[in-house]
């Protein structure tokens, strides 16, 4: 049985001059023992199960630790039952991430259970003991709906629809209209929240600074949590001289491969290998955009 394999693309860059290039903390990860290289980011421990260069391009293969309540195993004639874990043993989620240095950029495996694009950051910069070392994943977009949105003059209007269940506290206390639109969906009960703002007709007439930090905020969420952002659409106006409005979709124009061919193991794991070749897959539909 296949399931649904997705994969994103991000730039990837260094926040300071002090930063090290990501290699050298590739290279020390490779160097160290498979017990050495965990890291605890947040809450959860995370470390690289598998590293290697192939062909100039770093394969990497990620695994957060969940000491957590998880399924079990069972059919239609068997009752459920427990995995039969060893002392130290939990459950563990994986991720597969490629990483071209030639071109700074990095396609990722999403899994929501595993480990998220901003504690991959987080784990690149913590690795080497560096204090200097920050790293910053970007979503990677069509160029030209990325530059009208950096760009935009204005924001005319704002379409989005959200998972209320799917959000956290920090989302709920953002100072947006997303912690509205949340609230909302606590009120009613409800699993979709769809809004649209907009400022209508009049040629002179824009949304607040408000919605335009929300618009930011948004799609920066829609990248961190793809699954609690169903649609973001905004309408901009570009500095010029006409001034035209045009609508992005910043959901549609994210670069982004889901895959439904992947077959899983008879451990109903994805294969690493599987994995790694679906990134390449992705690598190559990508390549007039990402070099």
């Amino acid at each position: 049985m296949a399931g649904n394999f997705r994969v994103h693309a991000f730039g990837i860059v260094g926040l300071n001059d002090k930063t090290d290039d990501l290699e050298d903390v590739l290279n020390d990860i490779l160097a160290d023992d498979i017990e050495d290289r965990v890291r605890t980011i947040g809450q959860h421990e995370i470390r690289v199960e598998h590293i290697e260069k192939v062909d100039g391009v770093w394969h990497l293969d990620f695994v957060k630790f969940r000491d957590v309540h998880g399924p079990g195993k069972g059919s239609r004639k068997t009752k459920v039952l427990g995995f039969d874990f060893k002392a130290g043993e939990v459950f563990c989620e994986e991720t597969a991430l490629m990483y071209c240095p030639k071109r700074s950029y990095i396609l990722l495996q999403y899994n929501h259970h595993g480990v998220r694009y901003s504690a991959i950051e987080d784990y690149f910069s913590v690795y080497s003991g560096n204090p200097d070392n920050q790293y910053e994943l970007q979503a990677k977009y069509d160029d030209d709906v990325d530059r009208k949105f950096t760009s935009r003059k204005a924001t005319k209007s704002l379409t989005l629809a959200i998972d209320p269940r799917l959000l956290s506290d920090k989302d709920r206390d953002s100072k947006t209209a997303l912690g509205s639109a949340i609230e909302l969906g606590d009120k009613s009960n409800a699993s979709k929240i769809e809004i649209t703002i907009t400022a209508g007709r009049e040629k002179k007439r824009f949304l607040s600074k408000f919605i335009d930090d929300t618009a930011t905020k948004m799609k920066k969420l829609a990248e961190k949590n793809p699954d609690a952002v169903g649609k973001l659409r905004a309408g901009v106006v570009s500095s010029g001289v006409d001034e035209k409005l045009q609508v992005l979709d910043l959901i549609e124009e994210r670069l982004c491969r889901n895959f439904t061919d992947i077959p899983v193991g008879n451990d109903k794991r994805w294969p690493r290998d599987a994995r790694y070749k679906a990134l390449e897959r992705a690598r190559r539909g990508w390549k007039k955009i990402m070099g």
